[in-house]
C-alpha cells in the first residue's frame, strides 16, 4: 500500500512540477508585457485599481472550469472528447455567465474603492472594460480549458494537477491582451 501511495505522489509531483516550471516563466513574461503596456492601460482612472481583481478572476474562472471538467472526466459524467455538449457545455455556459457577473462585481468594487480614495473613476467605463475584456478572454480560454482537460485525461494524467496552473497562466496573458484590445477599441470610438 505504501509503495502505491509513493508512486502516486511521484506521479503528481512530476506532472505538477513540470507544468509549474513552465507557468512560472510564462508569468514572468506576462508581467514584463504588462509593464510595457503601462502607458496604454493606466490612462483610464481606476483601471490600475481594478487590474489585480480582473487578472485573478480570469485565471480563477478558467481554472475552476478545467477542474470541474477534470472531475467530470474522472467520474465518468463526461466522455474524454473535445465536444461542446453535455457536461462540458453546461460548465462552459456557467463559466460565461460567471465571467459577466464577476466582471461587473470587480468593476463596481474597484469604482467604490476609487470613490473612497477620491480617485475620479467612471464606474460605467470600468464596468464596460471589465465585462468586455473578460468576455473576450473567456472566449479564448474556454476551448483551451476543454482541450487541456481532455488531452491530459487521455494521456493518463490527472487534469487537476496541470490544468489550473496552465489556465491561470494563459488566463493572465489572455486577459492582459484582452484589456489592451478593449481599451484601444474604446479609445478609437471615443468612449475613453
Amino acid at each position: 500500500m505504501l509503495e502505491e501511495e509513493i508512486s502516486e505522489l511521484k506521479k503528481m509531483l512530476k506532472e505538477s512540477l513540470s507544468v509549474g516550471f513552465v507557468y512560472t516563466i510564462a508569468e514572468l513574461i506576462a508581467g514584463g508585457f504588462l509593464i510595457s503596456l503601462e502607458k496604454d492601460l493606466l490612462i483610464i482612472p481606476g483601471l490600475a485599481v481594478m487590474l489585480p481583481g480582473i487578472l485573478d478572476q480570469r485565471g480563477s474562472i478558467s481554472s475552476t472550469l478545467a477542474s470541474r471538467l477534470g472531475s467530470a472526466l474522472h467520474m465518468g459524467w463526461m466522455k474524454p472528447e473535445i465536444a461542446m455538449k453535455g457536461e462540458a457545455w453546461e460548465n462552459i455556459v456557467g463559466s460565461l455567465i460567471l465571467s459577466i457577473i464577476m466582471g461587473v462585481v470587480v468593476a463596481v468594487l474597484a469604482s467604490t474603492l476609487c470613490w473612497i480614495i477620491n480617485l475620479n473613476a467612471n464606474p460605467l467605463t470600468l464596468i464596460t472594460i471589465s465585462v468586455l475584456a473578460g468576455l473576450l478572454a473567456t472566449l479564448v480560454l474556454l476551448p483551451i480549458a476543454l482541450i487541456v482537460s481532455v488531452k491530459a485525461f487521455q494521456k493518463g494524467w490527472d487534469p487537476n494537477n496541470i490544468s489550473a496552473p496552465i489556465l491561470a497562466t494563459i488566463g493572465d496573458i489572455t486577459m492582459i491582451a484582452s484589456l489592451l484590445v478593449v481599451v484601444k477599441i474604446l479609445k478609437l470610438v471615443g468612449l475613453v
